[in-house]
């Protein structure tokens, strides 16, 4: 997995945790994460081993699967946006699934993500929604049903036409 050419951010200082409980997956991630320049990764096999440090070691960004056991994606996130403290419940949440139908892509969005990564997926597209999450953050709001990312803000508006497809590349956008 080559690294992406020209890259806007260095990205070494950043510290991700990859929840899978898929370790081929987790592998594919780290390796896709260390392509773009990312060195602070933590891969976990399962979502609870994260309830156990993420108040010690908040990370920057967590990228999680949807479909896994004991607890899914859906619910790691909820459970991490109703997280106490100022750090822990603003983490940023890509959700990466196979699953992109409306349903799944909605409970995501739901759940507090703020982006959905179909797979399968390039080093180029993980750099890309880093990339935007830095350079557009997401407000967030809180209701009596949802504590979240404004998904009207900047950062959830739908790409281009440019930006959806470029070279073929499937852009899901909650």
């Amino acid at each position: 997995m080559g690294k992406p050419e020209a890259l806007a951010y260095d990205l070494s200082a950043l510290d991700v945790v990859v929840v899978d409980d898929n370790r081929f997956m987790l592998k594919v991630m780290e390796a896709m994460l260390n392509a773009i320049g990312v060195q602070q990764i933590r891969c976990l096999n399962d979502p609870t081993q994260l309830f156990a440090q993420i108040d010690a070691q908040p990370a920057h960004l967590l990228i999680t699967d949807i479909l896994m056991r004991p607890i899914d994606g859906i619910e790691l996130t909820k459970t991490i946006r109703a997280w106490g403290g100022e750090v822990v419940p603003f983490i940023p949440i890509f959700a990466l699934s196979g699953l992109t139908d409306r349903e799944h892509v909605l409970s995501a969005a739901e759940a507090g993500v703020h982006e959905v990564l179909a797979k399968p997926i390039s080093p180029r597209q993980l750099y890309g929604r880093i990339q935007r999450t830095i350079e557009h953050p997401a407000d967030f709001v809180r209701s009596d049903t949802y504590f979240g990312p404004d998904r009207r803000s900047g950062h959830a508006r739908p790409p281009s036409l440019e930006q959806r497809n470029p070279g073929g590349d499937e852009v899901v956008n909650i």
